[in-house]
């Protein structure tokens, strides 16, 4: 088994936001293997609990979560690396949005992470949750019944609030952190993938973005956008289809955090 691998990268994103896109584009690097969406962070919590259930003395209460967390990365190490091993390559990254429900446990298992903060216009992501009724049901049905019933404000409200938990781990830790807007993805793929090599002390590859989606199969099945498999080429067609959405009705102190966010994010917001 090879040793442990430091840095590994994590896309830290909310849903529909592009990070399926960014797997396959960081998956095509000779360097890194991004896989589908393994539920690492949930792997890191309920791993850290079983340990110190059973092992923890408690005749010393002065012992804290943190050895257990370096146990928990040792059993993860093993798995990651023969991974690794078996894409023939030497690092990996870690996708999915459902990663930002256990971020501290998260962290405190990969203190050494890359972490990429990839983000997308907030009505973009609500147009795109709202189009698919399954979507809909399983991530903002609770905000919608929170907001009398408006689909629209209960899925800003839904992305405001993943949103503003990639920007609180950013802001935590800014150092390991690189934010990226979707827009810029599409827009100019090789210019943004410098960045993001460049973040992870990786060699800057020309023609990934070309290549990545040649063949949908080879950056493994799993779960994600399942649209991206019918995709040959990175399309920016879906980039402004939120503003075509019906805002009557979206209460303006939605609206208002909404715009709050965004330029937070880096997004120019007309008044």
């Amino acid at each position: 088994m090879r040793s442990r691998v430091t840095e590994p990268v994590f896309i830290l994103s909310t849903p529909r936001a592009g990070s399926t896109l960014l797997r396959y584009l960081l998956d095509a690097h000779p360097s890194i293997c991004c896989g589908a969406e393994t539920r690492l962070g949930a792997a890191c919590e309920h791993l850290e609990v079983l340990l110190e259930t059973l092992l923890r003395d408690h005749r010393n209460r002065a012992v804290g979560r943190q050895p257990f967390f370096r146990r928990v990365r040792h059993i993860l190490d093993g798995v990651m690396s023969e991974y690794c091993d078996l894409r023939k390559k030497p690092r990996w990254c870690d996708k999915a949005p459902v990663n930002l429900e256990t971020l501290g446990s998260l962290r405190a298992t990969f203190p050494d992470g890359r972490y990429i903060c990839l983000h997308r216009h907030g009505l973009d992501v609500a147009h795109s949750v709202l189009e698919s009724s399954a979507m809909r049901a399983s991530h903002v049905g609770q905000y919608i019944s929170m907001n009398a019933g408006h689909s629209v404000a209960g899925a800003i409200e839904w992305w405001c609030d993943k949103a503003e938990r990639v920007i609180g781990f950013t802001n935590t830790w800014p150092r390991d952190c690189l934010s990226v807007n979707y827009e810029d993805l599409v827009g100019d793929p090789e210019e943004t993938l410098r960045e993001i090599f460049e973040f992870v002390h990786v060699e800057v590859v020309p023609g990934v973005a070309e290549r990545a989606l040649r063949s949908s199969r080879s950056h493994g099945i799993g779960r994600g956008d399942y649209k991206i498999a019918g995709t040959n080429r990175i399309r920016r067609d879906s980039v402004g289809l939120g503003l075509t959405m019906d805002l009557s009705g979206v209460p303006l102190p939605v609206l208002a955090r909404m715009t709050t966010v965004l330029e937070r994010v880096g997004y120019s917001v007309e008044s």
